[in-house]
């Protein structure tokens, strides 16, 4: 019962994730209009990485490739873009944070 719901939780994650990098490879050029909001005009040019990370985290998932490994690396981006929305909101007043690109 365990690993059954732990592989339906990897692909819910690899969905989201999936979803979250078409919508942003959709409209790119807002998506680093967003990152631009944050203070970092040159940290725009990490608008496409973010999306290759996020596609490529998303295909390992589904793909059942490394599950333990990627799900630690996808803890840890979820993690690390979680503190740059929380600096954003305090340091910068970001009211969007750009995760599905509105």
């Amino acid at each position: 019962m365990k690993k059954r719901i732990a592989n339906i939780a990897q692909i819910l994650v690899g969905l989201v994730f999936l979803v979250s990098a078409f919508a942003k490879a959709w409209v790119g050029n807002e998506f680093a209009d967003i990152v631009i909001q944050y203070g970092a005009d040159w940290f725009s040019i990490f608008a496409p990485l973010t999306i290759a990370i996020e596609t490529i985290l998303a295909a390992m998932l589904l793909l059942r490739i490394h599950t333990k490994e990627v799900s630690l690396i996808a803890a840890f981006f979820v993690l690390g873009i979680s503190f740059v929305y929380l600096y954003g909101i305090v340091i910068k007043g970001v009211t969007d944070c750009g995760c599905l690109v509105h």
